[in-house]
Parts: structure tokens; sequence; C-alpha cells
């Protein structure tokens, strides 16, 4: 039975990049924060911040009856599109960041690229033995890593 509840809600899939795990959940929660918008806009504008709270039936005792409570309180679909709002932007600051990761990563390799080939148009300006040019492959590699890596530290900070 609870097997079954499972597939009913859902099972995990696997395999999927985290950023197009968070692209799609992002479309999920505007679609519900669409249809959240139309519940609320058809509320009647006092409804949205004044309602009834609580229903008491009385069958006996002095006063049988229905006794009524309303208060100034949020209206549920109300508090349900502030609650899916505030995911939305939670979720625009998460994209927003990945965006700006990936610039950084990508500005890096750039950099390094050029890093790179202007050490090996250096080194092919000093006129090196071929056993040095065959040692500079690895020397450059090796360099490019520790570049991409200062370069992303220096925009971190």
């Amino acid at each position: 039975m609870a097997e079954q509840a499972m597939k009913t809600f859902g099972l995990p899939i696997k395999d999927v990049p985290a950023s197009v795990a968070i692209l799609d959940e992002f479309a999920w929660i505007m679609g519900h924060l669409a249809w959240l918008r139309d519940r609320v806009q058809e509320v009647q504008p006092d409804a949205l911040v004044w309602g009834k709270t609580t229903e008491d039936h009385k069958l006996a005792g002095e006063f049988p009856g229905i006794d009524t409570k309303f208060q100034a309180v949020p209206n549920v679909w109300l508090e349900l599109y502030h609650r899916y709002h505030r995911l939305f932007l939670d979720y625009v600051k998460v994209i927003e960041t990945l965006k700006i990761e990936q610039a950084r990563l990508h500005l890096a390799d750039q950099i390094s690229t050029v890093i790179a080939s202007r050490i090996r148009a250096f080194a092919a300006q000093l006129h090196l033995t071929e056993e040095q040019m065959a040692l500079l492959p690895n020397a450059v590699a090796a360099m490019r890593g520790e570049l991409t890596a200062g370069v992303i530290d220096g925009m971190a900070a």
C-alpha cells in the first residue's frame, strides 16, 4: 500500500542535471502561482482579510445553535499565494546564482585559454629544445588549472 502511495506521489528521477531539475521545478512553481493568483482574484476584497475562523455547533445548553467567530485573518488562498510567491523569489535567486557561477566558469576558461596560448607563443620565441618543448604541454595544463582556480577565487572575493 505504501509503495502504491509513493508511485502516486511520485518516484525519484535519477541522472537529471541539477540545473534542469531546478528550471523544471521553477516552471511548476510559476504555474501554481498563476493558478493561486486566479483563486485570490475570485475572492471578494473584504474576504481577503476578514473571515469565519470557527463555527461551533451547540446542541444543548443555555443557548443551543451555531456560534460563529469572525476575525481579521488572511484568506487561505492569499496565504498560499504569498507562500508560493516567496518560493518563486527564492528560486529566482537560485537561478540567478547559477547563471553567475556558470558565467564565472566560462570566463575563467576563456582567460586560462588565452594565457596558455600566450605562454606557448612566448615559449616558441625562446627557441627551446625539443625536450623542453615536450615538457611545455604538461606545464601549461598544470598552470591552466591554477589560473582557472585563481580567476574564480578572485571573482568570488
